[in-house]
């Protein structure tokens, strides 16, 4: 009895840890792939400025063109956070967008098949006799919506 609980129990702590284990790759994944974008960008960035470097300048004029280069590097570098920020809140309200919408015409399709549904009983009610659209209705008798009705009667000239 004690042996079986002791394996029920690593078990469950492995497959816990497992997940644990799975998550972490997936976030360590998507940091390593924001590490790469961001040392690829400067890696580009810092090439292009010893490219540009006028060779034939003096080195005052290089040192000069070299920390104009640094200063729009460092204004691109603390920009990135917020554009990332403001990408992901797009993407976030794209999502909860057509989920909304998505639930939208869910309803939609819901509340027009729950009236096809009550026409066709109507229909059925009326093809049995036991609803007459024109007979007068008892006090206190709630009726029939006379569009379903009219939506029933069309059905059935409809059908053959």
């Amino acid at each position: 009895m004690d042996i079986e609980n002791l394996v029920s129990n690593i078990n469950s702590l492995c497959d816990s840890e497992g997940k644990n284990s799975m998550r972490r790759a997936a976030e360590l994944k998507e940091q390593v792939k924001a590490a790469d974008s961001i040392c690829g960008a400067i890696s580009t960035r810092l090439r292009q400025i010893s490219t540009n470097i006028n060779k034939d300048a003096t080195p005052e004029q290089q040192l000069g063109f070299v920390l104009e280069q640094m200063g729009t590097l460092d204004q691109a570098l603390r920009a990135e956070p917020t554009n990332l920020r403001m990408q992901f809140a797009r993407s976030q309200a794209d999502h909860d967008t057509w989920a909304r919408a998505n639930k939208l015409v869910t309803e939609l399709i819901e509340t027009l098949h729950r009236k096809e549904e009550k026409v066709a009983q109507l229909a059925e009610k009326i093809t049995s006799g036991e609803l007459d659209p024109n007979a007068r209705r008892k006090p206190g008798q709630r009726p029939e919506s006379l569009k379903n009705v009219r939506a029933a009667q069309k059905i059935l000239k409809e059908e053959p």
